[in-house]
């Protein structure tokens, strides 16, 4: 009968193979809760809420805003009852086109610029009882009128009132909307909406005199003081026609305001829709279903 013979590593390991072995796994075990540590920490970074300012909605801090929409809406004349109701729509729609964070003024336009004033919110989270993010118009409109509706009530009520202006400085309000610091090339997605009769008079430059002939515009002095880089921002031109100005108004008009904001490089179309510019596919928020 032949000797048996030993399989090579079938039997127990002893000594110094038992310790690598267990040294070994050892590390193994340590490397993988490091990195189920580093995980959870990543993730629980990445999931904390900045603090935000519970006036506005907005994140404390200096850091820009991921996207911002300024609507200007010009003052210089009284707006009808369906006018005001469609600016109120306008608005609220573009607050529900926000990302999560992100930041809107509405902005009046008045004869002296330096007299207009903002009306600044963010667009929050509203969350159900669960803890679910609810994204629906009753919980939206919620929340809006939280941080903003009271002053957009009041900025309204001085819309249906509003005395005619002597002056319209609607470019001057683009320029001085495209100088904020919360405004520049570090947001993002920037968005500038216009809501008025686009008839410009100022010292500058006035569409009263030149009856928005296309061949006529500002002076260089004036494209000077007023140009500035709009490049990747989307411009909406929310028309608002007037039987009073019916010799301003009209196709050429509307080329020379396309024209003037194109020749700044911004994404812009002038019309009057709640989807100006937009797919068709893309929700709008629809009046009474807050």
């Amino acid at each position: 009968m032949k000797p048996s013979r030993k399989v090579a590593g079938r039997g127990p390991m002893r000594g110094p193979d038992k310790k690598r072995a267990d040294s070994k796994k050892a590390r193994i075990i340590f490397g993988v809760s490091a990195a189920f540590m580093v995980l959870f920490g990543v993730v629980a970074v990445m999931a904390r809420q900045p603090d935000t300012d519970p006036l506005t909605g907005c994140p404390t801090g200096d850091r820009a805003p991921e996207a911002h929409t300024v609507i200007l809406i010009d003052e210089t004349d009284q707006l009808s009852a369906a006018d005001v109701r469609f600016g109120r729509d306008l608005i609220m729609t573009e607050y529900r086109w926000l990302p999560l964070g992100g930041r809107m003024t509405v902005r009046n336009i008045l004869a002296d610029p330096t007299e207009a004033e903002d009306i600044s919110f963010c667009r929050m989270a509203t969350e159900s009882r669960t803890g679910g993010v609810l994204d629906n118009d009753k919980a939206i409109k919620s929340q809006f009128d939280r941080v903003a509706g009271r002053k957009l009530s009041e900025l309204f009520a001085n819309l249906a009132e509003a005395p005619v202006q002597t002056k319209s400085p609607i470019m001057e309000s683009v320029a001085s909307t495209m100088d904020r610091s919360d405004f520049g090339s570090n947001v993002d997605h920037r968005r500038l909406v216009i809501y008025s009769d686009m008839a410009q008079h100022s010292d500058l430059y006035s569409n009263y005199s030149s009856h928005g002939r296309r061949n006529s515009g500002p002076s260089e002095e004036a494209l000077e003081e007023l140009s500035r880089d709009m490049s990747d921002v989307d411009v909406r031109l929310q028309y608002i026609r007037r039987r009073s100005l019916a010799r301003i108004q009209g196709s050429g008009h509307k080329e020379f305001w396309k024209n003037y904001f194109t020749s700044m490089d911004a994404n812009v179309a002038i019309g009057h829709d709640l989807l100006l510019g937009e797919p068709e596919d893309r929700e709008t928020w629809v009046a009474g279903s807050g």
